[in-house]
């Protein structure tokens, strides 16, 4: 992504420009591949060097990284738009927005190479852990019945994920998109209000961070799943003249309310869901070994993240707000159908986190 970044900040491209959807589009491209390759680096590598009971909470620590990161984007993108000179009605400049995206990359450089850890003598608990646990269970018993309720469980995980990304890119574009053609939101607005629907998942991760251990992850995830139903019942028509009534909110509060629950909902039962799959990989060489199972998760997540938005403003424009709501449903619905049917009954029963309390 540096390379729009630069680009565009030092020709200064305006909004008028026949080159910006081009370059925004190869910006996405090139984003989209640098963030692929951290991402199954990073995951990869820490499974390797977390225990598995602790890989639960370490891959929520993971998820909530990245919910920040997509909070704060718009929300700096926003800001630095509104030091934007520009008359309102002319073509606007992007050269802030570009500078900013070059200062991200730049730090996130320099992150890596300040902090970057020796990692010579660090033991890894992959080998240790999921060899002993998995493959010599197997071998010892003749039974390879082990090995495919893993499978089982990993497919369902990468499932739920792609769910996941499925409601969240929907919602995210849904609510940008009524804010701004429905309810006349400007775009500066709609940045700064994406950003803090994002950030809910702050108090939320604080939550789990004080009772996390007074409930299990089975508990967490249908709690998560419970509230992300609620949230879909505030898509409905209905919800809004009943907020209005009640809060005095309009359409478009009804809306940003359904956001503020459903994105944590989504964020917090995905990240145990993760977690889960990362407690049960296969050892290295299989096609569900930690470095696989995290691939096989970044192409679930991207199919989602692909789907949503062309599905949710097609469910929009064919049949209304309500169908839509109706389609965010059944997304959560399928989400906790797979977890209780090929999730928890194949969790490790020697996890502290898999006991159901």
């Amino acid at each position: 992504n540096i390379h729009f970044g630069v680009y565009e900040a030092m020709l200064g491209l305006k909004s008028g420009s026949p080159n910006l959807a081009f370059l925004l589009m190869a910006s996405r491209f090139i984003a989209g591949m640098g963030s692929g390759l951290c991402q199954q680096f990073y995951v990869a590598s820490c499974l390797h060097l977390t225990p598995v009971a602790e890989r639960p909470e370490h891959t929520t620590r993971w998820v909530f990284s990245g919910m920040i990161a997509i909070g704060g984007g718009p929300m700096l993108a926003a800001g630095l738009e509104s030091f934007n000179q520009c008359e309102k009605g002319l073509v606007q400049d992007f050269t802030l927005v570009g500078l900013g995206q070059v200062v991200v990359v730049a730090c996130a450089f320099a992150a890596v190479f300040a902090y970057h850890p020796d990692l010579e003598n660090v033991p890894d608990h992959m080998e240790r852990e999921v060899v002993d646990d998995c493959w010599e269970a197997a071998a010892s018993t003749g039974d390879l019945d082990v090995v495919v309720r893993r499978i089982v469980l990993i497919l369902g995980c990468l499932l739920m994920g792609s769910l996941r990304a499925f409601g969240v890119s929907a919602v995210e574009v849904v609510t940008a998109s009524l804010l701004e053609d429905t309810y006349n939101w400007g775009q500066h607005k709609i940045g700064i209000t994406i950003g803090v629907i994002f950030l809910t998942c702050v108090p939320v991760r604080v939550l789990h961070k004080m009772f996390g251990d007074k409930m299990s992850v089975v508990l967490w995830i249908r709690l998560m799943s419970v509230t992300a139903i609620a949230g879909g019942f505030l898509l409905f028509s209905p919800a809004c003249s009943v907020l209005n009534k009640v809060c005095g909110l309009d359409c478009a509060g009804a809306l940003v309310v359904a956001g503020t629950v459903l994105f944590p909902a989504f964020y917090m039962g995905e990240a145990l869901a993760v977690g889960i799959m990362h407690q049960h990989v296969l050892p290295s060489g299989s096609w569900f070994d930690g470095n696989h199972s995290q691939l096989w998760y970044n192409l679930a997540q991207g199919l989602g993240r692909f789907l949503g938005p062309w599905i949710s403003r097609w469910a929009i424009a064919a049949s209304g707000q309500d169908f839509f709501a109706l389609q965010q449903m059944m997304v959560t619905c399928v989400f906790l159908v797979i977890f209780e049917c090929a999730v928890r009954p194949f969790m490790r029963s020697t996890s502290p986190s898999a006991a159901d309390k």
